[in-house]
């Protein structure tokens, strides 16, 4: 079990206090298949996370109030949120994102088995190149966006062609820039970028 977990914490403090064991547990649940039922618990006990339906059961058989489980739910998320946004604040390089005119691949699998976001869609940029001055910063920009869009000849795979470019300097930081090499200078704050998964069964 996490123990940063305060929805877990709450269940398995709840089970101590009224003795009862993940067995008794998985029955009071009301599952048939024990061996799916215990497996459900301890997922949620690991990860603080399931389903309405699974911790609508579990309010009532360890006759925990149902919103201080979701609270406490809530809460972890939060948490968790506030670590995954540290460790990329620690871990962010400057980058550009380029700019297509589809925002969503045509194929979903094919365009994340080929590499994804981080092979097509966008390109590192010099580290501490945010801190020189500001006209040098979109020299540098313009300079590496050109090569990228010779080395693409102008399109990105699934995407259809390069209509401009988003400058990410700093992890609070984007600007839009275009094929001109103009920017508007606004800064449009945090870019998240998408994220392109694929599994193979």
């Amino acid at each position: 079990m996490d123990k940063n977990n305060r929805a877990s914490k709450l269940v398995s403090d709840a089970m101590k206090g009224r003795e009862i064991a993940k067995g008794e547990l998985v029955h009071r649940l009301g599952y048939s298949n024990l061996n799916k039922g215990r497996r459900r618990l301890e997922d949620f006990l690991e990860s603080g996370e399931a389903d309405p339906a699974f911790i609508e059961k579990l309010s009532d058989a360890l006759e925990l109030r149902l919103e201080d489980i979701s609270k406490a739910m809530e809460e972890d998320r939060k948490q968790k949120k506030l670590l995954q946004e540290k460790l990329e604040r620690e871990a962010f390089k400057p980058y550009v994102f380029i700019l297509t005119e589809e925002t969503r691949p045509l194929q979903i699998t094919m365009f994340a088995l080929a590499g994804g976001v981080g092979v097509h869609k966008m390109f590192l940029l010099p580290d501490g190149l945010q801190e020189k001055p500001w006209q040098e910063q979109l020299k540098i920009v313009n300079d590496m966006s050109k090569e990228c869009y010779r080395k693409k000849k102008g399109k990105v795979l699934l995407f259809g062609k390069i209509t401009g470019y988003l400058y990410c300097p700093t992890y609070d930081s984007s600007y839009q820039v275009g094929l001109d090499g103009k920017t508007d200078g606004i800064n449009h704050g945090h870019f998240y970028l998408p994220r392109s998964t694929a599994s193979i069964s």
